[in-house]
């Protein structure tokens, strides 16, 4: 254990300043710090909080960032939510939670499942198709997996969309290895990039285009 002094938060402008409840780490002029490496304090800690909450530090100064101006705290509401509020006696953590729960719960991530599995297996049959138009065609794999990822994310959560309009706007350019430039062509997929004059045979392979 440890001690170290207790001493008031700065002030923050009022035009900012988030009403987190606190006014120092603890009550008088001491507060006590515990380090411990014991099993049954961590697992108390992290799966029983029924008798533990988060506390004023780091929590007061990361409510400053991610906490409500709107919600000044009180007995049944605090201005933090799920990331930066206290567990206990607060409707906004109640809230969030709840929030997250309807949003990634299990039902939720069960109904990801077919839009992934389409964005997955039309990714597997371009990349099946592209070696045989092309074998010496080399892919790069950093857009190759961002151009994955990007597709799965899209077809969970907007289903079955028109993927070469949402493509034009994706924030993945394409680099090809006998140019500096850079390609923007977002919808293209499967051949050799058509903005190279440099003879790059770097194959971009996505669904885009499926």
């Amino acid at each position: 254990a440890y001690v170290m002094p207790a001493a008031p938060f700065p002030k923050f402008p009022a035009a900012c300043a988030v009403d987190t409840g606190w006014t120092r780490p603890g009550p008088g002029h001491l507060g006590a710090v515990y380090v411990t490496r014991s099993r049954t304090a961590c697992e108390h800690l992290l799966r029983r909080s029924d008798d533990s909450d988060r506390g004023a530090l780091p929590y007061h100064f990361l409510q400053q960032i991610l906490g409500r101006q709107d919600v000044p705290a009180c007995p049944v509401r605090k201005p933090g939510g799920l990331i930066s509020g206290q567990f206990h006696g607060n409707v906004t953590w109640t809230e969030d939670r709840a929030l997250m729960t309807d949003m990634f719960g299990f039902t939720a991530i069960d109904a990801f499942g077919p839009g992934m599995t389409s964005a997955l297996a039309a990714t597997c049959a371009t990349i099946d198709d592209a070696p045989a138009r092309e074998p010496d065609l080399v892919v790069d794999l950093n857009v190759l997996l961002g151009r994955l990822a990007y597709t799965m994310i899209v077809r969970a959560v907007f289903g079955d969309v028109d993927l070469a309009k949402m493509h034009r706007g994706a924030p993945f350019p394409n680099r090809c290895a006998g140019s500096s430039s850079m390609c923007g062509n977002t919808s293209w997929a499967g051949s050799r990039c058509p903005q190279t004059t440099s003879g790059c045979s770097t194959l971009y392979v996505t669904a885009c285009a499926q």
